[in-house]
């Protein structure tokens, strides 16, 4: 569930190095997080486990787009909390997109509650954001004065695009001029969310009135207004007055709900997301897989023409006529014996473009349940196999280097722990919820029965009544004797 989210403009000249610092420092100077270094060396993908908080790093040129994103995830309360950064650049515009999801595993009548992370805070203090916007992105209110007038009614008639919502705040001319909400706590609530303009007095007021269309908030209360829209929407500082006097607190958290909500809608649209990055992540790596490929066929043509012609110039020296029969013989020797070699060269060539994939051998017609199964499969097997081998044998050398050169991607154990956890659950519901994520597919009857990707070879009969530890466990390893490939 998406709970915050906003984007910020930054200076155009910010580089990726720049954004990781500052992000690394924010987690590690926290005092809610025990994390004492980020060992990041500027991999294209980057996964680091903690006790209870992950932190992945994707950094790729995607989409016309320079990415560089973070997803900072923490378990707590057995509730997952994501915090994603990602900052793109591209020719004409750099930004910095900022959302915070949680996933509850309980019921619950209350959202969870949010702060707006504090690296925002940090973007503005070292003074990372667009000077160059129409209206900066400040944790300062912005007084307006009169020469504003004409760039506040574009504003509010959409004509002029702001980078975030405006909060336009007006002056109260029937209360001694007063505003009915603390203009600094306001602006820091906002900060990197929402512009904060105050209206300088009754006359710009009227003004306004004619430049906007009568579009304009007035008399004290507050208006927001929506990046390139005319949509406006007015919040009355009278719904919270309690015998005279303002309720400011409840004020401003009437303001902030319609900000964050407004933002949350937009971005389901326009920005764009984590999960969104790695499709497309994934997307080039298996586009340079094939790339690979078509340079090992046009290297295998090339062999073939090669050896055409040298089957050529062995026909052209058998019909001449000039050559003793020793000379004749040597040549042709020679030229079979070359021939052999590229014959060899060829074979070779043909069982590397025909196993691209996996690099060695095929993987036949089976389909893989997720990720480099197959190869993990069979890593796992060499590694199990090297055990039993002669250190000085000729098997132990070949597997030893094809166990230093292939690494095991791990999918398939992030699966298992995964359904491990989910099979810990108290609740049908949850636990149909997180094993339908893991890959099963759930048949139901007097006992549920979970397909793992719709195979009928690999089931788990599960019973209706909550489980305890020790069946859980047995059901755990009931289906890996099935399905894990590590062992």
């Amino acid at each position: 569930m998406d709970l915050f989210v906003t984007s910020i403009a930054l200076k155009k000249e910010l580089t990726k190095k720049e954004i990781y610092e500052l992000i690394k420092k924010w987690i590690i100077d926290s005092p809610h997080y025990a994390i004492k270094d980020i060992s990041y060396q500027n991999e294209e993908y980057y996964e680091k486990r903690f006790e209870n908080i992950s932190i992945e790093i994707l950094n790729k040129y995607l989409l016309n787009n320079d990415y560089f994103a973070v997803r900072f995830k923490v378990i707590e309360n057995d509730n997952e909390w994501r915090t994603d950064c990602i900052f793109s650049k591209s020719k004409d515009n750099c930004k910095l997109a900022v959302k915070v999801s949680c996933q509850k595993n309980s019921f619950s009548g209350q959202l969870p509650k949010v702060h707006k992370p504090h690296i925002i805070k940090m973007l503005i203090e070292n003074k990372y954001c667009d000077e160059e916007l129409p209206v900066r992105i400040e944790d300062e209110p912005f007084f307006l004065s009169d020469k504003d007038d004409v760039k506040c009614g574009k504003i509010m008639t959409g004509e002029l695009n702001t980078p975030l919502p405006v909060v336009y705040v007006s002056i109260d001319s029937y209360c001694k001029n007063k505003y009915w909400v603390d203009l600094n706590k306001l602006a820091i609530k906002l900060s990197g969310i929402a512009h904060v303009l105050v209206e300088p007095n009754k006359e710009f007021s009227k003004r306004l009135r004619t430049l906007s269309g009568d579009n304009n908030a007035h008399n004290g209360y507050v208006g927001v207004y929506f990046p390139g829209e005319r949509i406006k929407q007015i919040v009355s500082y009278k719904d919270y007055l309690v015998r005279g006097k303002i309720n400011e607190q409840s004020f401003m958290e009437r303001i902030l709900e319609i900000i964050q909500h407004s933002l949350l809608n937009y971005s389901n649209n326009a920005l764009i997301t984590w999960e969104k990055l790695q499709v497309e992540f994934h997307k080039s790596k298996l586009m340079r897989q094939q790339e690979a490929s078509s340079e090992a066929e046009k290297e295998y043509t090339a062999l073939l023409h090669e050896a055409d012609q040298e089957n050529l110039e062995y026909k052209n020296l058998l019909e001449a006529t000039g050559l003793e029969r020793k000379e004749l013989e040597d040549k042709v020797s020679s030229l079979q014996s070359q021939l052999v070699g590229l014959e060899k060269q060829n074979s070779i060539l043909k069982d590397k473009l025909e196993n691209t994939q996996l690099g060695i051998i095929t993987k036949g017609e089976i389909k893989e349940f997720y990720i480099d199964e197959v190869k993990d499969c069979i890593i796992s097997v060499l590694k199990n196999a090297l055990a039993g081998l002669n250190r000085k044998s000729r098997k132990y050398v070949i597997i030893d280097s094809i166990l230093k050169n292939n690494k095991i991607t791990g999918e398939g154990e992030k699966i298992f722990r995964e359904i491990k956890d989910a099979l810990q659950c108290k609740s049908n519901n949850e636990l149909r919820r997180r094993l339908e994520k893991c890959g099963f597919v759930c048949v139901e009857g007097a006992h549920d029965k979970y397909l793992f990707f719709n195979d009928p070879k690999y089931t788990m009969l599960v019973s209706k009544s909550p489980s305890d530890y020790r069946e859980a466990q047995n059901l755990y390893s009931d289906i890996m004797k099935l399905i894990n490939i590590y062992k």
